[in-house]
């Protein structure tokens, strides 16, 4: 896995060096890993979801 892997819309990589002057909260990391694995990849929601140690809860 490389930086490229992580390449948004706009160009803009995880790793882009401005983006460490930036605050960042756990929740909204785990969010944009989320939606990443969602839009960019064929894994199964509960993988997704087991990545992030989250148990997938039934009623969804």
């Amino acid at each position: 896995m490389s930086a490229a892997d992580f390449e948004g819309a706009r160009g803009l990589t995880f790793f882009d060096r401005g983006a460490a002057e930036l605050s960042a909260t756990v929740h909204g990391f785990r969010s944009a890993f989320r939606d990443w694995v969602a839009e960019q990849t064929d894994y199964f929601r509960e993988i997704a979801e087991a990545t992030l140690a989250h148990m997938p809860s039934s009623s969804q």
